[in-house]
């Protein structure tokens, strides 16, 4: 294509397929959504995917991950309930006006509720089958809802979720260093060759390499872990395998709850962070400077992008957060990179 290199984008759905592809705006992150799991035959499968993947196209409002996962996660909802009709429609020209207002009652009558159908209606309204009766009924404004009333965490609240939160990140924190610890020791060659500690560091480094611990492969073809590194490592359980370099979501959400407790920053800013440069202090040996930048989308285009210096000291300094943040999600991102799904957060 003149003008570009060459390049152009793939489109979020190919001709035929029921795969969607979202990328972010900034082309740093992206997803895959699988409407063949969708519980509808297989015609509404690829029409539910068209009108999925138009959001997610360049033209769409969809712009970062969260906003089509929020999404995705509605249109799960809806094909089970489809599914559940006594006519189960087998395309959205078969989405009768008594099926889409059964969806409506069949939705909690708050404000979860009226935004799932609201999301539905957005995206489906649009598509040229839907019949121009179910169109108007989705037209129709679901009844407003009384703003709830919004009460701040006291103090002694406040201190007590970001305890709780500091009890269950900083295990994991201590859980994965020792870990990675390992991992560099056997890779230094620190181990003899068949002994546990041995068949430990090997494990791990498969881990961060594919995602997975070592595994034989069955006649059937399914996976069963090699009794060898299993052995070594104490078991097959998740505390035994892969948590033992990566954070599970408690722990995640955790960490993401200390970081806005400490620097005030909403949620999306946070969950769309990019790792942040680090540099040295020139005038104060052993200390680091982050350079934290963020987006907030909320506000106008001048006013959108952020930046933050956070320095880090020692123990209780503005940056030790962000040190540890860092340090408990590189084993996990140093995998997505050698999966070939890297990520820039």
């Amino acid at each position: 294509m003149p003008g570009d290199g060459g390049h152009r984008r793939k489109p979020p759905l190919e001709p035929g397929d029921l795969l969607v592809w979202h990328v972010t705006e900034d082309g740093a992150n992206k997803a895959s959504y699988d409407f063949g799991r969708l519980t509808v035959g297989p015609r509404l499968q690829r029409e539910l995917a068209e009108a999925f993947a138009v959001q997610c196209g360049p033209t769409g409002t969809w712009k970062t991950l969260p906003s089509s996962r929020e999404s995705w996660l509605i249109f799960l909802y809806f094909s089970r309930f489809l599914a559940e009709q006594e006519h189960v429609p087998q395309s959205l020209g078969e989405l009768a006006p008594d099926i889409w207002a059964a969806w409506r009652l069949s939705r909690t009558p708050n404000s979860t509720g009226s935004r799932q159908v609201r999301k539905v209606a957005r995206l489906l309204k649009q598509h040229p089958l839907v019949p121009e009766e179910t169109r108007k009924l989705m037209n129709k404004r679901m009844p407003k809802e009384k703003a709830p009333k919004e009460t701040a965490y006291s103090d002694a609240e406040f201190a007590r979720i970001t305890l709780l939160a500091t009890q269950r990140f900083r295990p994991a924190l201590h859980r994965i260093r020792a870990n990675r610890q390992h991992l560099l020791d056997w890779r230094a060659g620190r181990f003899d060759m068949g002994t546990d500690g041995w068949l430990v560091g090997e494990a791990l480094d498969q881990l961060i390499r594919t995602g997975e611990t070592p595994f034989l492969i069955r006649p059937d073809g399914r996976h069963r872990p090699d009794p060898r590194y299993a052995e070594a490592l104490g078991g097959n359980r998740a505390e035994d395998t892969w948590m033992r370099l990566f954070l599970t979501t408690d722990e995640g959400c955790a960490l993401m709850i200390l970081i806005i407790a400490a620097y005030g920053w909403n949620a999306t800013p946070v969950v769309e962070m990019k790792v942040p440069d680090a540099s040295p202090d020139a005038g104060n040996e052993g200390q680091i400077i982050y350079r934290v930048e963020l987006e907030k989308r909320r506000r106008r285009p001048a006013d959108r992008y952020e930046t933050r210096n956070l320095a880090d000291w020692g123990a209780n300094s503005p940056g030790r957060l962000i040190t540890h943040a860092i340090e408990s999600t590189a084993p996990a991102r140093e995998m997505l990179k050698n999966v070939g799904a890297p990520t820039a957060g």
